[in-house]
């Protein structure tokens, strides 16, 4: 699935700060019924989004969901606490495009900025394929609130 999602969208990356996978999929929770969802951040518009992930929807044979939003959006909603994006943070994700490094361009600071010691990605082996996880992006998310780095 994280493959297949992931080719649909590389040819968008240059418009793609970070991309990830949220939802039952991410937390390893879906049945058969279960759409797979999408979170981009970045310069990218939903139709072009919409293209491109439309495919995904034969080979997976589910839904394919996606939410767009632009760097200003994003910072907008994390920094009204919008229930959405506090969702998105505190949950478990899996990283298509961009994962940390996509957060660093997101805010513009290096993490040692705001933590003592640098988030670390967490990486596993699921299937044969690497998963990659991120344990503190929800404590980094909040470290960069309380600095004011979202505005």
């Amino acid at each position: 699935m994280v493959d297949v999602v992931t080719a649909a969208l590389l040819p968008l990356a240059a418009q793609i700060d970070s991309a990830c996978l949220f939802g039952s999929v991410a937390q390893g929770q879906e049945n058969s019924y279960s759409d797979v969802d999408v979170l981009l951040i970045g310069s990218i518009g939903f139709a072009d989004v919409a293209k491109a992930l439309f495919p995904c929807q034969e080979t997976l044979g589910r839904e394919v969901n996606q939410q767009v939003f632009d760097k200003a959006q994003w910072a907008e909603m994390m920094r009204k606490n919008s229930g959405f994006a506090q969702g998105i943070a505190a949950k478990p994700k899996m990283f298509l495009i961009g994962g940390v490094k996509g957060l660093k361009k997101l805010v513009g600071i290096s993490l040692q900025e705001i933590t003592p010691d640098p988030v670390i990605p967490v990486s596993c082996v699921e299937s044969g394929r690497w998963h990659h996880t991120w344990d503190d992006f929800t404590s980094a998310l909040r470290a960069l609130k309380s600095w004011g780095r979202w505005c």
